[in-house]
């Protein structure tokens, strides 16, 4: 007897994301340790003078709605296995909340360093936190893609309890996306303040 369908780590296509996050976490990996490189060849000028680093509310925020939206996709996950006793029929409207959530989270983010007034070509600084946060964004809209095919799915009745693949591979990237979020944002405005920035 043969399955006719399998999920988790039975199925080819959640070892495919496993090994794309693995790649993209590489990829992140060198980015900060550019990162870090530029600041350990040049670290009185990081943050650049004159420069005064977003306020860490900003931070704070992007950081909480990171962790919302990646809470959501867990209750929503639960919902879809039957976990919950309310309804499945949620599961479209979480993963929109969620969706909403993570946006704001990566705008959050790209709107402090903004009005910081931070340029990306005026400085190795500028540039260094702009790739860090681009490349988030970047993958902020693939999870908004991801996210959107996964409630087209659940409304065209091809996603259960049990046929739920495409829902945990958006999962996974879902919380992969959040999990370097945090990174970059500890990254980006926290380690300028630890290390004295203005």
């Amino acid at each position: 007897m043969l399955p006719v369908y399998v999920a988790g780590p039975m199925n080819h296509s959640w070892w495919a994301m496993i090994v794309l996050m693995v790649v993209s976490g590489m990829v992140f990996t060198c980015m900060v340790f550019s990162y870090l490189f530029l600041w350990l060849v040049n670290p009185s000028a990081w943050p650049l003078q004159g420069f005064t680093l977003p306020h860490w509310i900003w931070s704070a925020a992007a950081a909480a709605l990171y962790v919302a939206s990646a809470a959501l996709i867990a209750r929503a996950s639960g919902r879809l296995r039957g976990e919950d006793r309310r309804s499945p029929r949620s599961v479209p409207a979480l993963i929109g909340i969620a969706l909403v959530l993570v946006s704001a989270a990566s705008a959050a983010d790209l709107t402090a360093q903004w009005r910081a007034g931070l340029s990306p070509s005026a400085h190795a600084y500028g540039a260094a936190v702009y790739a860090v946060v681009s490349y988030q964004i970047f993958f902020v809209l693939t999870t908004l893609i991801m996210g959107l095919y996964t409630i087209a799915r659940w409304l065209a009745g091809k996603l259960d309890s049990v046929r739920r693949t495409t829902f945990d591979n958006t999962m996974l990237f879902w919380y992969y996306t959040v999990g370097q979020g945090l990174v970059g944002i500890v990254v980006v405005h926290g380690f300028p303040r630890l290390t004295g920035g203005a």
